[in-house]
Parts: C-alpha cells; sequence; structure tokens
C-alpha cells in the first residue's frame, strides 16, 4: 500500500516544519563530526594540519548557528504538535516524544493505512523480510534512533518484551539487541495503528 508523503502530507505545515528541523539537525551533526575529526578528536586518527584555529574557530559559530536553527525550529515543531488533535492520545503512548510524533504525523494518513502491515512497511519493517540492521528507509532511521532509546527506558510491556525476546536470542546465538528492538518497535507500532484508528472511528482488524 502506498501512503501519503509530503508534499502530499495529511500535514503539509507540520511536515514542513519537521523537514526544516530535520534539515539543521543534520547539517548541526555533520558539521561537529567533521570539526572533532579536524581537531583529532575522533578514536584513531590525528587532528588535520590543513585546519588552523582561525578556520576551526569560523566552523565553531558555523556549528553554533546550526544548532541555534535547531532548537528555534524544534520549539516551533512542537508548538504545532501541541495544537494536533492526535497528541490528546499519541502524548500517552509510551516512549513518543513531539518530535518522533511530528515524524508520524507528517506523513501518515489513519484513513489509508488499512491494516498494521501497511505501517510496518512504509516505515521500513517489512513483515515479510528479516531484521536487516543495514536496511534502511528515510523514515525508518529517526523512528529506529528515537523509539530503541526511549522504549526500553521506559518501564512498560515493551521494555518487558524486549528482555524477553532478547533472553531468547541470546540462548540461540549470544546476540539479540537489534532484532528484540525491531520487534519492540513493530509491537509499538501495532498499538499506536489500532489505538490511531479507533480514536478516528475506522475498522480495526484483529491483531496478527
Amino acid at each position: 500500500m502506498s501512503l501519503p508523503i509530503s508534499p502530499n502530507s495529511p500535514k503539509p505545515k507540520l511536515a514542513s516544519v519537521y523537514r526544516i528541523f530535520k534539515m539543521w539537525q543534520d547539517l548541526a551533526g555533520s558539521m561537529e563530526r567533521k570539526l572533532k575529526a579536524y581537531r583529532g578528536e575522533v578514536k584513531g586518527k590525528s587532528a588535520s594540519p590543513y585546519f588552523d584555529e582561525f578556520t576551526l574557530g569560523e566552523l565553531d559559530e558555523m556549528l553554533e548557528n546550526y544548532r541555534t536553527k535547531e532548537t528555534q525550529a524544534k520549539k516551533r515543531l512542537i508548538t504545532l504538535i501541541y495544537q494536533e488533535p492526535e497528541w490528546l492520545f499519541m502524548k500517552e503512548c509510551p516512549g513518543l516524544g513531539e518530535v518522533t510524533a511530528a515524524h508520524i504525523l507528517s506523513h501518515i494518513d489513519i484513513h489509508k493505512a488499512n491494516s498494521v502491515s501497511s505501517l510496518w512497511k512504509y516505515f521500513g519493517f517489512d513483515p515479510t523480510e528479516k531484521y536487516n540492521p543495514g536496511k534502511g528507509t528515510d523514515l525508518k532511521s529517526p523512528l529506529f534512533a528515537a523509539l530503541s532509546i526511549s522504549l526500553i527506558r521506559t518501564n512498560s510491556l515493551y521494555r518487558q518484551d524486549y528482555d524477553k525476546f532478547k533472553a531468547k536470542l541470546a540462548t540461540e546465538n549470544g546476540s539479540g539487541h537489534g532484532q528484540a528492538i525491531h520487534r519492540c518497535i513493530k509491537l509499538w507500532l501495532s498499538h499506536l495503528w489500532s489505538t490511531w484508528r479507533e480514536w478516528e472511528e475506522l475498522p480495526v482488524r484483529p491483531p496478527y
């Protein structure tokens, strides 16, 4: 199933501000990594001889500007999220913050997502494929990054599911963190899908 993505977003204003926030965030992150490399602050790398302190100072100013723009865009994004009617139930979702909510609302039209598998597939969690840490989408990466940290920090059924699945995998192959997180996020998305559909008074299929 093909779900709408901006500029055909169901919430174009929110999608626009979210893209701007991500742009500044990505620019700041990239500049910060470069500065660390230039200064020899990355393990296994020495300082670059091609950048003097004056040039590095200019790059520091650029990074500070990117961070300021990122903060401003985030504040605007949060303000918009608080105005969205879906935030009434989304704020109760374990592990879900305003930025992740904006990411989801910017891209998903729940009226067209008539099965949880469509939501999984849209975010790169294809139910027909096995866990592959090297495979992702532009939509999966920010969702995975946010939820992989927040869900296992919560004292919720998601943390319990993570612990059980990881323990099972550890006895089988000695690992399993990534696969357990993958399963945890799919479970979280299934609960979000059913709650959202019910909130919109849309049909909800029985879970798999």
